[in-house]
């Protein structure tokens, strides 16, 4: 109770504190204001990423959700997000309500792929919005989808000089992109000077890792193509088989240098827990 007039120095003293609260809901004068936490706020173990929208209003691509997100998702419409412990989770339309409403509706659909599993040395949540936030790359933020350019995580791109991640587990292709013919190139481990040629013939557009030149981990590798000026420089990282999920492995590659090859990990794997048509259910 104020046993004083109100004064000016009140209002400042309440509008200090107001924004100072990350992110809360309150009612002034009977109106509910929400007030959003800053962009760069570390994520917590309830947070989402979300890496597919496929929606009219948002959220878009690469921004963290809480459990108290209210979400509208109309026929037809879906969202694809990745949790703490790196399980994918879709939730298709229609639905109106908390993300978190959402979530523990659709339990019964979901498969056990990551809740045992552990953070890992670093925010998994953080680290994936940072890798879809970027707009400079080449998938591209939106609220319709992210775009692909490699068909598959694990290739390497002649064509783009710099660091390039394989499975420690597999035999690394060389990948030329679409084309017709026949093309050759010569593969060189620098430090060895070990090389060997590489064939695509017809449409193939990916040949094997020839077995002449050894795979190791942090060397350079030259790439030089028959109609080419230069050669293309390609440093190797060997992505640790030990990870807890694909989402997991996505986020060590984005750590180290390999983000669009993350950014396709994490868009063609599978969907761990489908969450879809609550409200046809009578859920909602």
């Amino acid at each position: 109770m104020w046993n004083r007039p109100f004064q000016l120095s009140d209002f400042r003293s309440f509008g200090k504190a107001f924004c100072s609260i990350p992110l809360v809901s309150l009612f002034i004068f009977g109106i509910a204001v929400t007030v959003a936490a800053p962009k760069d706020s570390v994520a917590g173990s309830g947070d989402y990423v979300v890496v597919g929208s496929d929606t009219a209003q948002g959220p878009m691509i690469g921004e963290i959700l809480t459990g108290a997100n209210a979400l509208t998702l109309r026929e037809g419409e879906s969202l694809v997000m990745v949790d703490g412990g790196g399980a994918k989770v879709k939730i298709s339309g229609p639905f109106e309500g908390a993300l978190a409403d959402a979530i523990a509706a659709g339990i019964e659909t979901r498969s056990a792929v990551a809740a045992e599993n552990g953070g890992g040395d670093w925010n998994l949540v953080a680290t994936l919005a940072n890798l879809f936030s970027d707009a400079g790359s080449t998938t591209f933020r939106s609220f319709g989808g992210a775009k692909a350019t490699l068909p598959d995580p694990w290739l390497i791109d002649i064509a783009r000089d710099g660091v390039h991640c394989v499975d420690a587990s597999g035999t690394p292709k060389l990948w030329r992109g679409p084309k017709d013919g026949n093309e050759t190139a010569t593969l060189r481990n620098e430090p060895t000077a070990q090389e060997a040629k590489v064939d695509w013939t017809g449409t193939a557009d990916a040949a094997a890792w020839p077995i002449e030149v050894s795979i190791e981990d942090g060397v350079q590798y030259s790439i030089q193509t028959q109609n080419a000026s230069l050669p293309t420089l390609v440093e190797l990282r060997s992505v640790p088989g030990g990870l807890p999920t694909r989402m997991h492995a996505a986020a060590w590659m984005s750590d180290h240098d390999c983000k669009e090859q993350a950014k396709v990990l994490v868009l063609s794997a599978d969907i761990d827990h489908l969450i879809g048509e609550l409200a046809k259910d009578g859920k909602f």
